[in-house]
């Protein structure tokens, strides 16, 4: 009698209107509810029936014959809606992935510009608040020969190594940088092999990951098992890391790819690129952003034999010159001379860099690069010369391993 009064006391307060929706939803709970229960029985009465056709002694009655063919294709059907659903989640996935990676790509291009004009604005304001800027537009400076910048590069304890040293670069740019450029300091240093050999390392060792691209082929299926046993036979202390950047529409290179990559050692990269500009400049700069943890960066083409000191000796002249950039020095051809003794001029090829240095000023393939490292940048970078020529020992070793014309040794 009180839940009636209730109820009753409830209905009174409550507008016909209100009473009306409520109906409604009342209705619609009953019939979801109904719907649900009925599709549940008759799930069960096909089960039950299906059953007893598919006894033996029932299943050759015309009946379950009938019924059994029925049921094979409302099940087929229901298994194609399926697959149908399924294929179609996974296009709209593929999709939207490849949206978020080229989003993420131009949001990553332009916070890159971003920082890179702060700290334009940011030296800007140093350089003047010091008087350094004062000091290079008044041509203030004393004229060296490329020798003495080559020396300058070159710290007193050159017997150990500090990565350190090149993390700072950001302020020597703005400090010291800037006034050896001014000073007439600022060119390419240049070290040898020899001079790194007895160098050891102090602290911590950085990882480096070497960032190549390339396309599918019959001839890239052959290189590929050369390219990565060269890169395995690198002689680097620290940790390393090959990324392989192909384009995402390449069918074949990503299965190319996947017999090598294991995720660590081995990194594959799908680049979002249209497959007719592939690799463009973006392609290796979205491949060095994607490689793991890495403090260095280094160009790696594909089609190129590396000399196994290559990483070692080029990560050690970062450090032993405090620079944050280096380059082999090419050989030069057979019967020219030049002041460096069988080399000629830097490979942009084989350019290796801190990885922030490398986010700020690596943009390969581009002619302006090549104009940048030579001059606005290029008391940033110091060269490396792999040959031995007229050293003994190393000489004969150098021959034998054909030097090729970027100052790494090719296959023969």
């Amino acid at each position: 009698r009180a839940r009636l009064g209730a109820a009753h006391a409830d209905v009174s307060l409550s507008t016909p209107e209100e009473r009306h929706a409520r109906l409604e939803a009342d209705m619609a709970r009953m019939k979801s509810e109904h719907s649900a229960w009925q599709h549940n029985f008759d799930d069960k009465v096909t089960a039950t029936h299906k059953e007893l056709c598919e006894d033996p002694a029932r299943r050759d009655r015309p009946d379950c014959i009938k019924f059994l063919a029925s049921v094979a294709r409302t099940e087929q059907g229901k298994h194609r809606e399926l697959q149908e659903a399924h294929q179609a989640s996974r296009e709209v996935l593929r999709s939207s992935v490849g949206q978020e990676a080229r989003a993420r790509a131009q949001v990553l291009e332009k916070q890159l510009s971003e920082i890179v004009s702060e700290r334009q604005a940011w030296e800007a304001e140093l350089l003047k608040q010091y008087g350094i800027g004062e000091h290079v537009r008044h041509g203030h400076h004393h004229t060296t020969s490329a020798k003495a910048a080559e020396q300058s590069a070159v710290p007193q304890d050159a017997d150990q190594l500090h990565w350190s040293s090149v993390e700072s670069w950001p302020m020597n740019r703005r400090l010291r940088g800037s006034f050896q450029k001014a000073s007439g300091h600022g060119g390419h240093a240049v070290l040898h092999r020899e001079e790194l050999r007895a160098a050891r390392w102090a602290g911590r060792i950085p990882k480096v990951a070497c960032v190549s691209a390339f396309k599918s082929s019959t001839a890239a299926k052959i290189q590929m098992k050369y390219f990565v046993e060269n890169f395995r036979k690198q002689t680097y202390e620290g940790s390393m890391q090959l990324v392989l950047v192909y384009n995402h529409n390449d069918l074949e290179a990503a299965k190319l790819v996947q017999m090598y990559a294991d995720g660590s050692y081995i990194k594959a990269v799908a680049a979002q690129s249209e497959e007719a500009e592939f690799p463009a400049t973006t392609d290796l700069r979205y491949g060095a952003w994607a490689a793991d943890g890495a403090d260095v960066v280094a160009s790696w083409a594909f089609d190129e034999w590396h000399h196994p000191e290559r990483l070692s000796m080029q990560v050690r002249a970062l450090a032993f010159s405090s620079r944050p950039a280096c380059m082999l020095r090419q050989q030069a051809p057979a019967g020219e001379a030049s002041e460096e003794e069988g080399s000629t001029g830097p490979s942009e090829e084989t350019l290796l860099g801190e990885k922030e240095w490398m986010r700020e000023h690596w943009h390969p393939w581009l002619q302006e690069q090549s104009a940048v490292l030579k001059s606005a940048q290029a008391f940033q970078v110091v060269e490396l010369d792999m040959l031995a020529a007229g050293r003994g020992e190393d000489s004969s070793r150098d021959s034998a391993e054909n030097t090729g014309s970027s100052g790494t040794p090719t296959k023969a």
